[in-house]
């Protein structure tokens, strides 16, 4: 029976057959059809979400669909997994998907309804969301794949995994001295700021230092680079003329891509009486 013929039940069959006891029956498809996992490789922070696709490229005729992939999961968390819009090119199809964050896979198959050809070229099979639960190092094993074509063949294709790094990011104002406590108004005081990339990666970022009791409370801006674990001193030269009182110093570090704990960005310490 061709597949004008075929209902959707055995097309159900004929897939699970296939998936279950490994019939693979070799079409004349190109051998460069590759199911890969984009992007290759994932950088994220702890407590961030972030997304890959399952895509597919050069293929041909292709009709269903199916995969698993695997993860650490001590480190990530699947959230979400969606259909992507390649297989609607042609037409109606059903798709089914089954996260397991305990054991830390994902199965998901889909396929094309009724009489319709399958479809070619490039395009996402589907869209997956993890949540970064701890900083490490894990693979995006893509495995158990399964192409099927319009005319119930099995489809030659190579498989390539993702890789993802995931990190805490971090930085912080850990200190903060001026050179003077008490000055007469005009002269320079320098403010030292002492701050720490707490995170895993090299961080680039701006720090501020302020005072109190004036509107534009700025002492100066600057950009730094620091290595991870690296803390560093930054003298901030302050010009006191027009100021007069009691000042409270403070100073702040921007917030790098990723950062979650940013109460510690920013640090009051420090009096400085001008007269």
């Amino acid at each position: 029976m061709n597949k004008r013929g075929i209902s959707f039940t055995f097309t159900l069959t004929f897939l699970l057959a296939i998936f279950i006891y490994g019939v693979i029956v070799t079409v004349g498809n190109s051998p460069t059809t590759t199911i890969y996992v984009d992007p290759p490789t994932s950088m994220a922070s702890v407590s961030q979400i972030f997304t890959i696709d399952i895509s597919i490229s050069n293929v041909v005729d292709l009709y269903g669909w199916r995969f698993k992939l695997r993860w650490n999961s001590s480190i990530l968390d699947a959230v979400h997994i969606t259909e992507g819009n390649f297989l609607k090119r042609g037409g109606i199809t059903f798709f089914t998907s089954k996260i397991n964050n305990t054991e830390g896979y994902i199965l998901a198959d889909c396929t094309l309804l009724g009489n319709v050809s399958g479809v070619g070229g490039n395009g996402t099979l589907a869209t997956i969301n993890f949540f970064v639960e701890e900083r490490g190092e894990s693979i995006l094993d893509l495995y158990d794949t399964t192409l099927v074509s319009s005319l119930e063949q099995s489809i030659a294709h190579t498989v390539i995994d993702g890789y993802g790094y995931f990190m805490i990011r971090d930085v912080a104002i850990t200190n903060i001295s001026p050179s003077k406590t008490t000055v007469t108004s005009g002269e320079i005081v320098y403010i030292y700021v002492t701050v720490e990339n707490q995170g895993d990666s090299s961080e680039t970022f701006t720090v501020t230092a302020f005072y109190t009791l004036v509107v534009d409370p700025v002492i100066q801006t600057q950009t730094i680079t620091l290595a991870r674990g690296v803390s560093e001193t930054i003298p901030f030269t302050w010009d006191t003329t027009g100021v007069l009182g009691r000042c409270m110093i403070s100073a702040e570090a921007s917030i790098v891509s990723g950062e979650t704990d940013t109460f510690d960005n920013t640090l009051f310490n420090g009096v400085v009486l001008i007269e």
